[in-house]
């Protein structure tokens, strides 16, 4: 999985039009100090699991297993996971967990390609900019709903960023909205971000999720009720909905219908919480889960050549993340 804080490294889109979709590494000013973000492909051992499109990172798959079989009418995905989720609430998110259920759940502006992380359309099929590239004109998508069957449109984008800006007290997302744009959508599938200074972020991806203005208006400039908001069950845009959690045990995930990019095709995802990697592997060799997230190495070379169980080595994305502490 990518995760926040995310250090940019992209690279250009072949376009016939020299100033659209441009990408390009961010350089920040941060306390006065420079802070260069870059993406640092990194050589780890995983297994993703595809699950209708959503890539779940990982360490090993049971390859037969009644817990990914059809349940009644659904199909159950049991995954293991070696700690829990911090909040389900964006304004809270800081791990792994949290970010792989995040992003389950929400769509950002633009995707990441996963064989080379250059950007690729997410609710924005496109970005312009103009001349100056203070300006940027974003094309959203036209006929997605939310979870809850309510319109998405560009006025939710533009209100998400908006939101961010003077509601996130934690910065967690800031940092992708560089110079304090002003946001505005003219129409349903217009996005107008105007920036006091040249930009590219609207197209490095910003990570930041898109929230439903119909849900979090409430909390617009007030950062203590939003952080206190539980989020469960979550209405989002993306492929699955959170639809409840059970804190320190697991949580579990159901697929929206209604998902722009077609259903899931699986019905629910359960994460389940182990105290140890070591647990978790056993849990997954008895058949109580059918994938066990984010495990070391050694347990991973352990399970190779494992029957009913399979393994793949891929390369993971992984960042680093520089912070100056200036007394």
């Amino acid at each position: 999985m990518l995760y926040q804080r995310c250090v940019h490294w992209v690279r250009p889109r072949t376009t016939s039009n020299p100033r659209r979709r441009w990408f390009r590494t961010r350089e920040e000013d941060v306390g006065g100090a420079k802070m260069m973000r870059r993406w640092r492909p990194v050589a780890l051992a995983v297994t993703l699991a595809m699950v209708g499109g959503v890539a779940l990172s990982g360490s090993a798959l049971a390859q037969s297993s009644g817990t990914s079989s059809p349940t009644g009418n659904k199909i159950v995905f049991k995954v293991g996971v070696p700690g829990d989720m911090i909040s389900p609430n964006p304004l809270l998110a800081t791990n792994g967990d949290d970010y792989e259920t995040l992003f389950n759940a929400y769509d950002l502006l633009f995707n990441f390609n996963p064989d080379d992380l250059s950007p690729i359309p997410g609710l924005a099929t496109g970005c312009d900019p103009s001349a100056d590239y203070r300006t940027w004109t974003c094309t959203i998508r036209s006929g997605v709903t939310w979870s809850d069957g309510q319109p998405l449109t560009a006025e939710d984008v533009a209100f998400t960023y908006r939101f961010i800006e003077t509601t996130d007290e934690n910065e967690v997302f800031t940092s992708y909205i560089p110079y304090h744009p002003a946001f505005s959508a003219p129409n349903a599938t217009t996005l107008i971000w105007k920036s006091p200074k040249p930009t590219f972020a609207p197209t490095i991806p910003p990570w930041v999720p898109i929230l439903p203005e119909h849900i979090w208006k409430q909390f617009e400039g007030d950062g203590k009720a939003a952080r206190a908001f539980a989020n469960v069950p979550a209405v989002g845009s993306g492929p699955f909905v959170l639809t409840s959690w059970d804190k320190g045990q697991g949580w579990t995930m159901e697929a929206n219908k209604r998902y722009w990019g077609g259903a899931p095709a699986i019905d629910e995802i359960h994460y389940i919480v182990y105290d140890s990697q070591e647990a978790m592997v056993q849990a997954l060799k008895s058949g109580q889960i059918d994938f066990a997230d984010n495990l070391n190495p050694t347990l991973f070379n352990s399970l190779q050549g494992q029957p009913n169980i399979g393994t793949v080595k891929g390369t993971a994305a992984y960042f680093d993340n520089l912070a100056f502490n200036f007394g």
